[in-house]
């Protein structure tokens, strides 16, 4: 620790390696000195009111807004803004639609616009898909097991909240619609061949 007088320093200046002075001490120093290099309180003197000045924002709150918002007409007049706006909150909340025009999103020239109308068009009236996952390993060259599967998604699509057959897509059901067909063993044997 460093001692300045009969003042106990821990405070150093942190490029110069200096005690840092309360500026009620250091008076007697340059200008430069009191500039740069004072700073926090005095410990024999605490209170003093050149170590202690009040900030401009504080003395503002302090003497300005919350005087300002002491009074009956300014309290009214915040409650009336917060009111108001409230309710343009809930207006707006009751309003609001579900979505996002895609649209909006891309220039007036891009060719996404056309994209999205057609999307809209033609993809727009089943957009959801239900994904039916069996979480179990299986024989699926198992006759017995196809059929199963099979039985399984004729249940799910006799539902009253599935479109129809049509929308179902089953991977299954494609690779046995492939097997079927009467190239299908010739496209195997090339394949396997090369």
């Amino acid at each position: 620790m460093a001692y300045f007088g009969e003042i106990e320093h821990n405070n150093l200046h942190g490029l110069i390696c200096i005690p840092v002075l309360p500026k009620s001490l250091a008076e007697d120093k340059g200008f430069f000195f009191r500039l740069f290099c004072t700073g926090g309180r005095n410990p024999n003197d605490p209170d003093n009111p050149k170590d202690n000045k009040e900030h401009m924002m504080m003395i503002f709150f302090r003497d300005v807004l919350a005087e300002s918002l002491n009074r009956p007409l300014v309290k009214l007049l915040v409650i009336s803004v917060f009111l108001v706006y409230l309710c343009i909150g809930i207006y707006g909340c009751s309003v609001i639609k579900e979505g996002l025009d895609r649209r909006k999103l891309s220039r007036d020239d891009s060719y996404s616009i056309q994209f999205y109308d057609f999307e809209d068009k033609y993809f727009r009236e089943y957009p959801y898909r239900i994904q039916v996952v069996i979480n179990e390993t299986m024989n699926y060259a198992d006759s017995r097991i196809q059929q199963q599967i099979e039985e399984m998604l004729q249940k799910f699509e006799q539902s009253p909240f599935v479109a129809d057959k049509s929308m179902t897509e089953s991977w299954l059901r494609s690779y046995l619609t492939f097997l079927n067909q009467d190239d299908s063993f010739l496209f195997l044997q090339v394949r396997s061949i090369s």
